[in-house]
């Protein structure tokens, strides 16, 4: 299974967007080992923000793997970019 998360704008909406993102994945029918790196994922990427003013790209992805029918790993990907020159 494999999920996926992102936001563009200013930094107190794409968290308060992203953190609604990763709430649905929580309560969602991942698998456990999946579900807890997201939720991880989630976490980070909301004190990240914090921390942010202005606008930024957020873009997380997992993918979990199964080896005959064994959970084996997973990838994961976070790209958090401040975007500079952003005009409204």
């Amino acid at each position: 299974m494999s999920w996926n998360v992102s936001a563009v704008g200013k930094a107190g909406a794409v968290r308060a967007n992203v953190a609604r993102q990763f709430k649905k994945l929580e309560e969602g029918t991942m698998l456990s080992p999946e579900k807890e790196a997201a939720v991880a994922v989630g976490q980070a990427v909301d004190l990240a923000l914090s921390g942010c003013s202005g606008a930024v790209k957020v873009q997380c992805y997992g993918s979990g793997s199964f080896d005959s029918g064994k959970w084996v790993g997973q990838t994961i990907s976070v790209s958090l970019e401040p975007i500079y020159g952003f005009v409204e």
